[in-house]
């Protein structure tokens, strides 16, 4: 993506999913992390539904909050779901928050970034 693309095609990114998170931000973020890439939404990885898969850097990116997940079990569970994705399959989870992507969402543009950046690198991507 280059400086001036806006992401405005009909197919949705993974940051798109966040709850109370306006487009204009989401925008910002996409464009800022220029990860507006062949992500799969919704996707089923090892028999448990997440909110977006990058097959080319094999990245899996939830989105959540404390409002979607306020208790101890959901806390818990999110991480026994992590792990037993990465046993089954080595594919590893990043988890972005609401509040990261509403209060940090420069830095969390240029971390996500930079992860699947790295990750493509790896598995032997042209950037």
């Amino acid at each position: 993506m280059q400086e001036t693309d806006r992401v405005t095609s009909p197919a949705r990114t993974v940051l798109d999913i966040a709850p109370a998170v306006t487009n204009d931000q989401l925008v910002k973020l996409v464009n800022e992390a220029r990860i507006a890439r062949h992500v799969r939404l919704n996707h089923d990885i090892a028999g448990f539904e997440v909110d977006g898969y990058f097959p080319i850097e094999r990245l899996i990116v939830q989105v959540d909050g404390w409002d979607i997940h306020c208790t101890r079990k959901a806390f818990e569970e999110d991480r026994l779901k992590d792990a037993i994705i990465l046993e089954r399959t080595q594919i590893p989870t990043v988890r972005i928050t609401k509040r990261r992507l509403t209060d940090l969402a420069t830095a969390e543009a240029a971390r996500l970034r930079k992860i699947l950046d790295t990750r493509r690198q790896l598995f032997g991507q042209a950037a």
